[in-house]
């Protein structure tokens, strides 16, 4: 199976199969993980209104991302600095351009975001590598700026 088809299958299932498997919540930001599959992972990342996500990567993970709901905008760079650079700069994209887009985000790539005054929900269709998901991706992390949380809640799949 390959990212793209556990995306398109995910997205197709109905709503009531997803299971939450794991919560997590750092007060401006969370994500409930709703479907585990071997390597993959579903993922709803929900960020806080007028939130600035500095620059950052996930080393092991290669996802796409899919706007649920809110104003907001993801802006990739070469470097960390370039990144932060790129998102201080960039203006919050309103939901309806948004709607229905495919945005891939891959291992090594540094990236971050902005919200509007509603905040904003996509989900993470993610591909793992070396490992089956564990956890979340904001704790496959890299960048200065914000570290790891621990789960409030873990359930057992």
């Amino acid at each position: 199976m390959t990212l793209e088809q556990f995306a398109a299958d995910f997205l197709k299932s109905p709503t009531d199969r997803f299971q939450v498997v794991e919560f997590r919540n750092s007060g401006n930001r969370a994500s409930i993980i709703a479907k585990r599959e071997g390597r993959f992972q579903a993922e709803l990342v929900i960020w806080s209104p007028n939130l600035v996500l500095p620059a950052h990567r996930h080393p092991s993970i290669n996802a796409l991302e899919v706007h649920v709901s809110g104003d907001m905008i993801l802006v990739f760079g070469d470097t960390e600095e370039e990144t932060n650079g790129f998102i201080e700069r960039a203006s919050v994209w309103p939901a309806r351009k948004l709607h229905g887009r495919f945005i891939p985000v891959r291992q090594r790539d540094w990236h971050g975001g902005k919200t509007g005054p509603t905040g904003a929900a996509f989900w993470s269709l993610q591909e793992w590598f070396g490992h089956e998901p564990l956890t979340a991706a904001g704790v496959d992390w890299e960048g200065s700026a914000v570290l790891p949380v621990p789960a409030l809640a873990s359930l057992c799949v």
